[in-house]
């Protein structure tokens, strides 16, 4: 599931069915950048170690303080709910699914269509220089112009 824009408001319930506080034993989803944040509206993530994008990761520990973001990694698989910190870090983690599920020579032939790497470790991530300007400027990058509202 890929993340969204205005993450910090959960998604609004459809029908008039509660949202799930536990996945079935058997399900996985794997889940995009922001996306965790309608897994931890839910109180799916309680209690789990999670990732997502950086520049966003303080408002998800301020906003569902019993879940554990780990913001030093691409991406987390905890067999049930995995997450990665960003939508380039999400393409590694489905190929990593990918590679999981049916082996290296099917991931590798999806990265070659893809055209990027076939497999980037989930180690230690951390955010550009330029990219944490652009988050403290309040009308966006210095250099490449206004922020997009």
């Amino acid at each position: 599931m890929p993340g969204y824009w205005d993450y910090r408001r959960p998604p609004a319930p459809r029908g008039h069915r509660r949202p799930r506080t536990r996945l079935p034993p058997q399900a996985r989803i794997a889940w995009i950048c922001t996306g965790a944040f309608t897994l931890a509206a839910a109180g799916l993530l309680n209690g789990r170690t999670v990732t997502t994008h950086w520049a966003s990761a303080g408002d998800l520990e301020d906003l569902h303080p019993y879940v554990s973001v780990d913001r030093n990694v691409l991406y987390i698989d905890d067999c049930q709910i995995p997450t990665s910190a960003g939508v380039t870090a999400g393409i590694d983690l489905c190929l990593y699914l990918v590679r999981k599920a049916v082996g290296a020579a099917v991931a590798n032939e999806i990265a070659r269509e893809l055209v990027v790497a076939p497999r980037r470790r989930p180690g230690p991530v951390h955010p550009p220089v330029a990219a944490r300007a652009h988050r403290a400027h309040p009308l966006g990058h210095p250099r490449l112009g206004p922020a997009a509202s």
